[in-house]
């Protein structure tokens, strides 16, 4: 135990093994038990002959004579050192135990598995607000406070880890706040087990994952959204190649056609085509792909248009009020975007009177503003509430029910259009959206309809490129009508070969999606580079209508569109450019 033999500690005070750690207050305990004398017991650290540091438990007993006094004394010292460096490594580690439970954002929790108690650092109650944890039957407090949905499964899986040989455990589930409410939680434990492996403790964390899953909700909702939005995207843009074709065909007969019963037939064709395309501007707007094109409306009408679409989406339980101002005019907005923020607001309405109510849109005039109100009699916001309304995401429905973009693309749109957006609400008492637009102080030329005007034509030579054959065929079979020669191209890569070899032309028609590497507004470039007096016309079904006016220098046409539409968009670009003869 020393390093010395009995020759080298013959005759010696034991306080040789003593060295410069030793406690001196153990030694006065002691000294002071044999000069009683009376016996005593003392944990020493000592040092053996080699200068290593070894603990000792020390027994020394007196042996008393007849007067009294200690004639000898009888010692036994017991090497304790792995003892106390255990001792010692036990007590650094719940040092660090500690440490780490104070500085982490976890709810720390400490079981002892056979008496089923559990401990829990201060986070239970700053982070969950439990102030008052039992610690006594601590596995039923915290099983009790799981979700009832999530109870059976969680219970049922910790259990089995610890009956098991697994050393770690994790879940998620709900776990309920002091509040009573129920926050997503991160659930890991450590198993310590004994030496035939059976559970005697667990030690782990409980995480408030709330605001991250919320988040990640979030992302996959906007990616789904994303996705459903090229998808819709892409479907808008062939019904616009199909509604081409029907409503370019249907004013072509409606022109031509002498019998009044079939040019009645005619009319119909070409009304039904317009609203197949007033349906795909609405899910080209949903994919926000559908190209702005502002124009005088008048607020009321576009308002009393939607009023059946609009009672169908509120439901029996809930009355729609129209108080129309005819005084509110007309404003330069994009009407399908109009419509869109309307339907979205009292969508909003509707969700916030689940037992039904009343919602009311009024129009008014105010100064130079023409003004749109969408008032409910819902829940309402309060003052936090309000002030993050159309911050993209934010949302107050449930989870699953909405993904906070709404109110943030009402927002987009109305200053887009140079207007102005104010939410008066307060909880219990509703909610008020109004929606200020600049006044028009005179109405633009309303669209003209179908008639038998004809159409202005030319004799220049112009390359239709165009992917989809029946749109292709449309337009170049239109235009051949109107006295153009006219050469058709499947795609760009065909288009600049023809310009090549089979020039010149007077005006390229293109479409702006194409497959390929070349789209139609590189196309458009190439052109310019190529031949700069020579005038580009685009036609789009989901682009940005103004973007793409700067690539051509000429104002794209939006699918579907019509032969008036088709031939004067042409002929004006033709007479501005001056020809190419």
């Amino acid at each position: 135990m020393t390093g010395y033999s009995p020759q080298d500690a013959l005759g010696r005070s034991p306080g040789f093994l003593q060295g410069p750690r030793t406690d001196a207050e153990t030694i006065e305990k002691v000294n002071r038990g044999i000069a009683l004398p009376r016996p005593i017991r003392a944990e020493i650290l000592n040092y053996a002959r080699d200068g290593r540091e070894y603990w000792v438990d020390m027994s020394i007993a007196p042996i008393v004579g007849s007067d009294g006094g200690a004639t000898h004394f009888v010692a036994t010292g017991r090497d304790i050192t792995e003892k106390k460096r255990a001792a010692e490594r036990l007590a650094e580690s719940e040092e660090r135990f500690s440490i780490v439970a104070m500085m982490t954002t976890d709810a720390i929790w400490d079981w002892d598995i056979a008496t089923g108690r559990v401990q829990w650092n201060s986070n239970i109650a700053s982070v969950f607000g439990h102030d008052d944890v039992p610690v006594e039957d601590g596995f039923r407090e915290w099983e009790s406070r799981i979700h009832p949905d999530d109870r059976e499964r969680v219970a049922s899986s910790v259990l089995a880890a610890v009956d098991g040989a697994v050393d770690t455990w994790l879940e998620e589930y709900r776990f309920r706040r002091g509040t009573g409410t129920y926050a997503e939680v991160l659930d890991q434990g450590h198993i310590i087990r004994n030496a035939a492996g059976a559970a005697t403790r667990m030690v782990g964390g409980v995480r408030d994952i709330t605001e991250t899953r919320l988040n990640e909700a979030k992302r996959l909702q906007a990616q789904r959204l994303e996705a459903i939005g090229q998808l819709t995207g892409g479907v808008a843009h062939d019904f616009n190649n199909l509604l081409t074709v029907i409503m370019g065909t249907a004013e072509t007969l409606a022109d031509e056609i002498a019998d009044p019963r079939l040019s009645a037939i005619a009319q119909l064709n070409h009304k039904a085509s317009r609203q197949g395309a007033a349906l795909t501007r609405q899910l080209l707007t949903f994919a926000g792909r559908q190209p702005l094109e502002p124009a005088s409306l008048d607020i009321n009408t576009s308002i009393r248009a939607m009023e059946g679409l609009l009672s169908a989406a509120l439901g029996e339980t809930i009355i729609l009020h129209l108080d129309l101002d005819p005084a509110a005019g007309h404003v330069r907005a994009d009407a399908a975007q109009l419509e869109a923020s309307i339907m979205n607001l009292c969508i909003n309405a509707r969700d916030a009177m689940p037992n039904g109510g009343r919602v009311s849109i009024s129009t008014a005039r105010s100064g130079d503003d023409a003004m749109v109100r969408i008032s409910d009699d819902g829940f309402g916001m309060d003052t936090e509430t309000r002030a993050k309304a159309f911050e993209p995401f934010f949302t107050t429905k449930p989870f699953g029910k909405g993904s906070g973009l709404g109110l943030s693309m009402v927002y987009g749109f109305v200053r887009q259009s140079g207007g102005r957006i104010k939410i008066e609400s307060e909880p219990g008492k509703g909610t008020t959206v109004s929606l200020s637009f600049p006044r028009l102080a005179s109405t633009d030329t309303p669209a003209e309809p179908v008639t038998n005007r004809v159409l202005g034509g030319g004799n220049e030579r112009i390359l239709v490129v165009e992917d989809d054959p029946m749109v292709r065929d449309f337009a170049a079979g239109t235009l051949v009508s109107l006295g153009y020669s006219v050469t058709s191209a499947g795609d760009a890569t065909e288009a600049l070969r023809i310009l090549q070899t089979d020039g010149p032309f007077d005006l390229v028609f293109s479409d702006v999606v194409m497959p390929g590497p070349i789209d139609g507004r590189a196309l458009a470039n190439e052109v310019r580079t190529q031949h700069p007096n020579l005038p580009v016309v685009l036609a789009t079904g989901y682009a940005d209508i103004e973007r793409i006016g700067a690539t051509s220098r000429f104002r794209p046409l939006a699918k579907p569109y019509t032969r008036r539409q088709l031939a004067d968009a042409l002929r004006e670009a033709i007479e501005a450019s001056g020809g190419n003869r």
